[in-house]
């Protein structure tokens, strides 16, 4: 793969801080990477995320050369969406985002390359099927073409609702007949049998998020484990698994489906594509099954299933790069 990504001199005066926390939903500033937007029209917007060279999630990776991780320019594209939707529709700050569906496509791999200085992302994004209620965006899509370091590297969308805090609190006490349990509840060690990070590509064990797993000749599955000292998945107290949690599990389980038992999938494998519809919410309190539905092929479908009821669905798309003698374990 070649060095483009990063190489090239960043634009005067860009990427040179962080927006405001508060809009895009954090509470840590080390996990804001939106630092610029402009309105582009009325629903169209130009954002700007800068892509750390280290993170203690986004980058523990084996596989080599090193790539910017897809799902953090899929976490930068709901940050963008999500600024946008308080800038330019006019959401108040009271309110919770909820995503229905989210996609990500990356049609150049070398673009994602690591090189000498962080990543430059620029969103080219706009709102689609927007409806307002009372003066108040509450269900919309948002579009984005995304380029690195001024190269065109893929697309991605994302749908959402949006309700205000009170009436999602109540909501979800109504849903359950009682208040849902929070995130920082949870065990320090999740339940289960335990999975090598190794296998997965990763280094740090707060990094895997499956326990139980189960895989012979004609399935793989495994129950959700989500450590909560991840602060990239629970950077902020949460009454369910976030939606980026349920990405990063689709991504080893099928990861597992792949490897040999030896961990070499998630060194040659690469991640192209990743899409998902969130069904319900992922209850805390409650097991959360996966399993990998269909036959094997450069996607794989995986199905969340909760209390016999399938919450979210995946699909996983895949390149191979290398084999695992040429890259570094």
């Amino acid at each position: 793969m070649s060095k483009d990504a990063g190489e090239l001199a960043p634009p005067v005066g860009a990427f040179s801080h962080t927006v405001a926390r508060e809009m895009v939903h954090r509470w840590a500033l080390s996990e804001v990477f939106i630092t610029g937007f402009n309105a582009a029209g009325r629903r169209e917007f130009l954002v700007d995320a800068q892509l750390p060279l280290y993170h203690a999630y986004y980058t523990d990776h084996a596989a080599r050369p090193e790539l910017f991780d897809p799902l953090l320019l899929l976490e930068c594209c709901r940050q963008g969406g999500t600024y946008g939707t308080h800038e330019l529709l006019g959401l108040p700050m009271n309110s919770t985002m909820l995503v229905k569906t989210a996609s990500i496509r990356i049609t150049d791999l070398d673009g994602l390359v690591i090189g000498t200085r962080p990543g430059e992302l620029r969103m080219s994004g706009v709102f689609t099927d927007v409806e307002m209620r009372a003066g108040i965006p509450r269900n919309m899509g948002m579009d984005a073409e995304l380029t690195l370091s001024g190269r065109s590297i893929g697309t991605a969308r994302i749908e959402a609702t949006a309700v205000a805090k009170t009436t999602f609190r109540a909501l979800r006490t109504r849903q359950r007949t009682g208040e849902p349990p929070t995130s920082s509840e949870l065990p320090a060690t999740p339940a289960g049998v335990p999975l090598s990070p190794h296998l997965f590509g990763r280094k740090l064990p707060e990094n895997v998020v499956l326990t139980n797993a189960r895989r012979d000749h004609h399935s793989t599955s495994a129950q959700l484990g989500v450590n909560p000292r991840n602060r990239s998945l629970f950077d902020h107290e949460y009454d369910h698994y976030p939606a980026m949690s349920l990405f990063e599990a689709a991504r080893q389980l099928s990861l597992l489906a792949l490897d040999d038992g030896t961990g070499a999938a998630a060194t040659r494998v690469r991640c192209t594509s990743f899409s998902a519809e969130f069904i319900r919410f992922a209850e805390l309190d409650s097991p959360v099954d996966l399993r990998i539905v269909g036959e094997h092929s450069n996607e794989l479908d995986v199905h969340f299933v909760q209390d016999g009821t399938v919450i979210a669905t995946t699909t996983v798309g895949f390149d191979q790069v290398g084999t695992s003698s040429e890259v570094a374990a």
